[in-house]
């Protein structure tokens, strides 16, 4: 973990924004809330996307040089924004990502895909029929 804390802090000097891809939500936020204190040396902000409350997650893209977020929760956010026109992202831009874990991704969850889903008007009047 100090590895990728290295590389994101070295991304964000540089001005880019990171986003940081854990294998769970659990992992980031326990990283972004345990490593807040070395990125604060460095003068840079911290956050993560594992928030249910889509205002609180716009806060942590807009606020923030490094997000941390499970795979799903990028991916929701990613097509909220670009599907959904709920700006989300802001005029964040996916510059930088790290990927802690990366065999977790790629071996264990390689076939896992996010739906989102929405009401469809009048459906439960079918439900009789």
């Amino acid at each position: 973990s100090l590895i990728v804390v290295a590389a994101s802090i070295i991304k964000a000097l540089k001005g880019e924004k990171v986003d940081i891809i854990t294998s769970s939500s659990v992992l980031a936020k326990r990283d972004a809330n345990d490593n807040a204190d070395i990125y604060e040396l460095f003068g840079i902000n911290v956050s993560h996307n594992c928030k249910e409350d889509v205002e609180l997650r716009k806060a942590a893209y807009s606020g923030n040089q490094v997000v941390y977020g499970d795979l799903s929760s990028f991916q929701r956010d990613h097509l909220l924004h670009e599907f959904y026109n709920i700006n989300v992202l802001g005029d964040r831009n996916f510059g930088s990502v790290v990927v802690d874990e990366v065999d977790s991704m790629l071996l264990d969850k390689g076939n896992n895909m996010i739906y989102l889903s929405h009401d469809i008007p009048w459906l439960d009047k079918l439900e009789s029929l």
